[in-house]
């Protein structure tokens, strides 16, 4: 069984969700680190609209490369490897 999580980045402070810059991890990032800790371990899925709600930089996103989960860009419509989604991150 093929197992989802969705991740929600949003920017306004009336969402419940992460609300911190996409800039960097931080501890205000407490809704992805859960997900990808989630994720590695369940062998989901993580499902975001966009690279640049994961985070804007290539430190981020080569260490969520290590994380060994699998993600999905669904503005692309598909899973993007570790290597796309370093590409793409640069």
């Amino acid at each position: 069984m093929n197992t989802a999580i969705i991740y929600k980045r949003v920017s306004t402070k009336k969402e419940t969700q992460d609300r911190c810059s996409g800039k960097n991890m931080g501890p205000c990032r407490k809704g992805l680190q859960e997900a990808v800790l989630h994720a590695s371990k369940s062998g989901a899925t993580i499902l975001v609209t966009s690279l640049s709600r994961l985070s804007r930089s290539v430190k981020d996103i080569a260490n969520l490369i290590d994380s060994n989960t699998r993600f999905v860009i669904t503005r692309n419509g598909r899973q993007v490897s570790k290597v796309e989604l370093l590409l793409l991150a640069v």
